[in-house]
């Protein structure tokens, strides 16, 4: 088995394959960039930074609406 890996390491740095991880935290990096580009009162800017106020009740959801 870790000759088999070795070999698939191999293949994929011959042929230049970037590992998945790397292309995600490239993804990543550069979405948050772009938000941060944006003007402040965009929404995805406001949701970046938002942080919700109040609470929630604690247990089961009630089932119904008209039980509120």
């Amino acid at each position: 088995m870790g000759q088999i890996k070795k070999q698939m390491a191999q293949i994929a740095k011959e042929v230049k394959l970037t590992p998945i991880l790397e292309k995600l935290v490239e993804y990543k990096r550069s979405r948050i960039q772009h938000v941060n580009r944006m003007p402040r009162n965009r929404l995805p800017r406001l949701m970046k930074h938002y942080s919700p106020t109040g609470r929630r009740n604690h247990g089961r959801p009630l089932k119904r609406l008209l039980d509120t």
